[in-house]
Parts: structure tokens; C-alpha cells; sequence
């Protein structure tokens, strides 16, 4: 469904397609249990095997994964195609936490699936005890749409969730300081 190419700039990021060379920071970063706690996905511990399974299952399942670089990589954001509808997944490595990069990246993802692949709406779903994904999301307008229960593999086990939505706001503009470059 998407064929992705381009090259997202903000303030402070770069957001690329994601690929190989990735494949260290990913391991070494997604091998912190605070993060893979958050993730239903995800394995703890988490190996390099992993990484290159991470990049395969979300570039194959119709959707776009991009690389959120600062100096180096510091996360992944993508939307996949899950039953034929939009999901948004994330983390930010946690020396960046609370710097507001995940917010920059998010708006650029969101204007990106909005604009360029005319999304009418996109899901994302949360663990009950990860309220700062929760109130993200919320910022950018996303709704609480019901609740449910996923595994998470990291854990081990069922983890209570709310699932989300965001639908396309008809009258959006693309953002001024958002610029998506064909690679």
C-alpha cells in the first residue's frame, strides 16, 4: 500500500527510513526493560536477531517505519497496517525522555500519514500504566476509544490497554516547519 521514501526534517530531527545500519542502536537502546515493558511486541532481552525482525515485520506489513535521528538514532516511529487500518507505534531510547523529541517526531508522522497517504484516521494503543504515551497522544487530539487487553511479550504476560484514535482533520495543513524530502 505505501512505498516509502522520503526523508522527514523538523527542528531538531531527522525521521528516515529506517534500515541496517540501525540495526546497533536499536539493539543497544530497546535492550532497557523500561522501554520494552511499554511495547506488546517486543522480547526481553532483546537481541540483535530482534532488531532484524522488528524492521522486517513493520517494512512487510503495508506500512512505513521511520528512524528518528537526533546525533545518532535515539527510537522508531511507524504506522502499520493492522487488519487493514492504521497503527501507530513509537519509543524514544530514555536518555532523550522529556525533551519533547518524541512530540516532534510524532507531529511530523502524523502530518506525514495525514497529507502525503491521506489517512483518514490512525489507531494507537497504550498500556493503562504508561500515561506519558497516553497524554501524548491525547496532546496531538487522539481519543479513547475503548479498552482492551494485549500480551506483551516483554512481560510475559496480558497488559490492560486503551485503544486510540485520531481521525483526519479535513481542514489540516501540513505543518511550516515539516518538510518531507523524496530520498
Amino acid at each position: 500500500m505505501f512505498k516509502q521514501e522520503e526523508i522527514l526534517i523538523t527542528k531538531r530531527l531527522t525521521l528516515r527510513p529506517t534500515c541496517e545500519v540501525d540495526l546497533d542502536d536499536i539493539t543497544h537502546f530497546l535492550n532497557d526493560y523500561d522501554i520494552l515493558k511499554m511495547t506488546a511486541n517486543l522480547p526481553n532481552p532483546f537481541k540483535k536477531s530482534d532488531a532484524t525482525d522488528f524492521i522486517k515485520r513493520l517494512k512487510t506489513n503495508n506500512g512505513f517505519l521511520f528512524s528518528i535521528i537526533r546525533e545518532r538514532l535515539i527510537g522508531t516511529i511507524s504506522i502499520n497496517m493492522a487488519d487493514d487500518k492504521p497503527v501507530l507505534g513509537y519509543w524514544l531510547a530514555k536518555p532523550y525522555w522529556g525533551k519533547g523529541y518524541m512530540s516532534e517526531a510524532l507531529e511530523a508522522m502524523l502530518n506525514y500519514a495525514f497529507e502525503t497517504h491521506l489517512l483518514n484516521e490512525i489507531h494507537a494503543d497504550v498500556f493503562k500504566d504508561n500515561p506519558a504515551s497516553l497524554n501524548l497522544l491525547q496532546k496531538f487530539g487522539f481519543e479513547v476509544m475503548g479498552t482492551s487487553e494485549t500480551f506483551s511479550k516483554a512481560r510475559c504476560e496480558n497488559i490492560p490497554e486503551y485503544l486510540t484514535q485520531l481521525k483526519r482533520n479535513p481542514k489540516s495543513q501540513p505543518k511550516e516547519d515539516t518538510y518531507a524530502l523524496n530520498s
